[in-house]
């Protein structure tokens, strides 16, 4: 047996090493915090340092395709390290650490192929031969959907030229459309079919290239270091990818218990390209900030405008008004919203899974979010995984809110007034009453009290009765039109258990001192305001309990003075 000299075991081991760190994919990270619009992934390595030409000596670790740049951050023993360099693999690198031994790992520098004969990679020039077929037949089927639509023109006839027809002619065109156009719609029924099917498949081929693109890229980052010696240091490092959670809501509400159930549960999506096992996950209500900063204050300047030569007004220069405050924000957000949306606007369907049964997670409120560790998870890559978060139950007033003006049916709805503030993030909420589905919609809480509807009730209903609605001129000199409406609003409970109504009808706004607005209603109504979000709508409010199989009645008069040598717009036509 030959003996193995130190130099050459150094040796051995070196390009040992060297092959282990070409094949070496990107580490799976340990722990992972999910935000709205983007995911951050943390890894922990064990490395020794090596000599790279042309970068030096330190760590040269490996990413994935979509890590961010700009948010990678690393520690090497504790310390933070810094001097990062992202070599380009084509360029900066040896072959033998450019790519695995396979050859099948694309550069993040490199363009992928578009079609089959550019492509190198075997495995991916099948993927690719598969796309162009499918979209070659996808194609062909909308063709000849096309030419079956002008086929089918050809033998709709118009009014106009059908009765310039004769008599035996037109009975011959009958005979010719009962021969022709059963097989042209069967023809176009099945076309329809058949490209629904090849869109499908067309979509599966293209997610399933996507998804073997984000698995094989990868991008490189490089810490130097100034020890010499080939001590294993433990490397933690943390960079973001494009990814996201979504809140989703089952609301339960039981008006026999005034009692209301909320479970939440969150789906999550990472675009890593491989999957994370046994990753602790983490989910924030808010994404790092890119202007913390908030808005500046313009100046509000209230001046005269200047009279120009011809006697006319000349514009003031235009200043920011505190008014439009409020739309410059939203628009801000709304654009920030859009652009940190983009990454994920490939894949809409994968967010919208539905919620799983599991164990509830623990949140943690911080300074300006909420943060919910939902402990030791698998997440897979391009796929939507979802997890519950937490189901409470909170104590509820139920009432009808009835708007007899827009529709007599109530619609039940739930009052909360809770200690302590309720925060839910914008997400899909499911809706049920007595656990029986109701409908679903977009839900956001943030506060102590909160309004929920949870759809239209037959069996409560008012109905608006038109008594009078005259208009008229009074006076002898100074003359006023007068505007008389009269409604009775007739309330009625079916069910068999009594109910709380809310009756709302809007209350006349003057826009003018001239205009006088007078009020006479049995029972008298309260004054209310409705949600910002549903207009903000000031109304009059009537609080009816009914007993079952009660009926109740509301007589409601308003009339409205004005100068009669002014044109009066009512507001409202009825």
């Amino acid at each position: 047996m030959k003996r193995i000299l130190p130099s050459a075991l150094c040796l051995i081991q070196l390009f040992a090493g060297a092959a282990f760190a070409a094949a070496r994919p990107p580490a799976r990270p340990v722990s992972a915090l999910f935000y709205p619009n983007q995911v951050q992934a943390t890894v922990e390595e064990r490395l020794p340092p090596e000599t790279i030409a042309g970068l030096g000596r330190g760590f040269l670790l490996t990413l994935p395709a979509a890590a961010g740049q700009a948010s990678f951050s690393a520690s090497v023993d504790g310390l933070p390290a810094s001097g990062f360099s992202w070599p380009d693999p084509e360029t900066d690198l040896p072959p033998q650490r450019a790519g695995a031994p396979s050859g099948n790992l694309l550069p993040s520098s490199q363009t992928p192929a578009t079609r089959p004969e550019e492509e190198t990679d075997p495995d991916r020039r099948a993927l690719l031969q598969t796309l162009v077929t499918l979209r070659d037949k996808t194609d062909a089927l909308t063709a000849n959907l096309d030419t079956l639509d002008l086929r089918l023109r050809l033998w709709r006839i118009r009014d106009k030229e059908n009765s310039q027809i004769k008599a035996e002619e037109r009975l011959k065109l009958d005979a010719a459309f009962k021969d022709i156009l059963p097989d042209l719609f069967k023809a176009k029924s099945s076309g329809e079919r058949l490209r629904d099917d090849q869109l499908i498949l067309l979509q599966e081929a293209e997610n399933a290239l996507r998804n073997y693109d984000r698995k094989h890229g990868r991008r490189f980052v490089f810490i130097p270091t100034e020890t010499q010696d080939n001590k294993i240091s433990l490397l933690r490092y943390s960079y973001t990818l494009p990814g996201s959670w979504r809140a989703f809501y089952d609301l339960n509400a039981f008006p026999g218990k005034d009692s209301l159930t909320i479970a939440q549960s969150a789906s999550l999506l990472q675009s890593s390209g491989f999957a994370w096992k046994n990753v602790e996950v983490f989910i924030s209500t808010s994404g790092p900030d890119t202007n913390p900063d908030p808005l500046p204050l313009p100046p509000w300047h209230i001046r005269l405008a200047a009279i120009t030569a011809a006697g006319t007004a000349e514009a003031a220069p235009e200043t920011p008004r505190p008014r439009n405050l409020a739309r410059q924000q939203r628009s801000t957000a709304q654009i920030a919203a859009v652009q940190s949306s983009l990454s994920l606007a490939e894949e809409p369907d994968a967010l919208l899974a539905p919620p799983r049964e599991g164990a509830a997670a623990a949140e943690e409120e911080k300074g300006v979010f909420r943060l919910w560790n939902l402990g030791r998870r698998d997440i897979e890559s391009g796929i939507a995984t979802t997890v519950p978060l937490a189901s409470n139950e909170y104590p509820a007033q139920f009432h009808y809110t009835l708007r007899p003006a827009l529709n007599p049916k109530g619609f039940l709805s739930a009052s909360l007034s809770l200690k302590e503030a309720l925060e839910l993030p914008p997400g899909q909420a499911r809706f049920f009453v007595d656990t029986v589905f109701v409908g679903e919609r977009r839900l956001s809480l943030n506060g102590r009290s909160a309004l929920l509807h949870f759809g239209a009730d037959p069996q409560v209903v008012a109905t608006r009765l038109d008594q009078k609605h005259v208009t008229g001129e009074q006076g002898f000199l100074d003359k006023e039109q007068t505007v008389l409406w009269h409604w009775d609003f007739l309330v009625r409970n079916t069910r068999n258990r009594p109910v709380l109504a809310w009756v709302e009808d809007p209350s006349p706004q003057i826009r003018d001192s001239a205009i006088t607005v007078r009020i006479s209603s049995t029972p008298p109504p309260e004054e209310a305001s409705l949600d910002p979000r549903q207009g903000g709508t000031k109304i009059y409010r009537w609080k009816l309990s009914l007993q079952p199989g009660e009926s109740r009645t509301i007589s409601h008069k308003v009339t409205v003075l004005a100068p009669a040598d002014k044109p009066l717009d009512p507001g409202r036509e009825e």
